[in-house]
């Protein structure tokens, strides 16, 4: 099974449009941008991973008792959760997933509904998917040992449990290099977690993302994840919205990427240090968080040398030559 642990995602999964308040950069995206159906997917998502399946039962039957009186806001979630050992802060994000699926914004609302007792089996969640050979070779890198066999395997991050999924589509052994695959699914992972239009299909309510390679038919794969139901979201979308830099150097490799005008570290993924990424229509660049370009150009200093950024921004993979010293 190509199915490492779930990954943590350092990159903030959010923020897709920005405007300046007071000198700085604000998120102004409006609450709701996913189209009605995806919205109430994503809603049903979070509660589900809030709530665990063994538990579904025990938390309905507490919303239809009432016991406790509704405070008409988040806070009337917490003495479950608090009994259950789960975080208070996830109230909020519960409050907000269930004012999208019941009639009203409260617990009241929410306890007026008919809550399927199968919730979590039913559900399918959405699929973020490529085939690495189609990605641009200067985001999947050089052939190396196994690259060959690991670039036509099949790639998705998601969101919910995929049930049969493995005992169903069969794969055979592979011989890949898998520290080399490992880098790789890093980086589509910090991605697809970078675009906030395809983060919240993949990126938990923990901040975690599933993800894995499949060595089978990739035709057959997806046609399965279709059948079922998956809505399935193209991780070269992302590539439409991001400016990635493979910085390239005749002399050395390049690590040690600084965003020049503070020194903050550049580092996209750890597997790839020579990797820069700007959301190109906000204009913010990864460096120890989402920054604005400074104004003119914008200088990275790395272990080869200096190089400046294109000062128009164009989303895709680009590669760039550090000047020789």
């Amino acid at each position: 099974m190509a199915q490492p642990p779930s990954l943590p995602i350092d990159h903030d999964t959010t923020s897709t449009t920005w405007r300046p308040v007071d000198g700085e950069l604000v998120d102004a995206r409006p609450i709701g941008t996913l189209p009605p159906a995806m919205q109430r997917l994503q809603a049903h998502l979070t509660v589900c991973e809030i709530i665990p399946a063994d538990q579904w039962a025990s938390f309905t039957n507490w919303l239809e008792a009432a016991d406790e009186p509704c405070e008409h806001d988040e806070s009337s979630y917490e003495p479950w959760l608090a009994t259950h050992g789960v975080d208070l802060a996830q109230a909020s994000k519960l409050h907000e997933a269930m004012r999208e699926l019941a009639p009203g914004p409260c617990r009241c609302a929410a306890a007026a509904e008919i809550w399927p007792a199968d919730l979590h089996e039913t559900i399918r969640g959405p699929v973020v998917w490529c085939r690495p050979e189609a990605l641009p070779r200067a985001l999947t890198g050089q052939p190396a040992a196994g690259r060959e066999v690991q670039l036509t395997w099949f790639f998705a991050a998601h969101r919910g449990d995929l049930g049969e999924f493995w005992d169903a589509v069969e794969e055979p052994e592979a011989h890949a290099d898998w520290d080399d695959a490992l880098d790789l699914l890093d980086l589509l992972c910090e991605l697809v977690a970078s675009d906030g239009e395809l983060a919240w299909a993949a990126v938990d309510v923990n901040q975690r993302i599933e993800s894995f390679y499949h060595g089978g038919d990739a035709d057959e794969v997806e046609r399965w994840l279709r059948e079922r139901g998956h809505s399935l979201h193209p991780l070269e979308a992302a590539l439409d919205r991001l400016a990635v830099f493979v910085l390239t150097s005749g002399s050395q490799p390049v690590s040690e990427v600084r965003l020049g005008v503070d020194g903050s570290a550049a580092l996209f993924s750890a597997g790839r240090p020579e990797i820069v990424v700007v959301r190109a229509r906000e204009r913010t660049i990864w460096a120890e968080g989402w920054k604005p370009l400074p104004a003119g150009p914008t200088r990275i200093e790395t272990s080869a040398g200096p190089i400046d950024l294109p000062e128009t921004i164009v989303a895709g993979v680009h590669e760039l030559s550090v000047p020789a010293v």
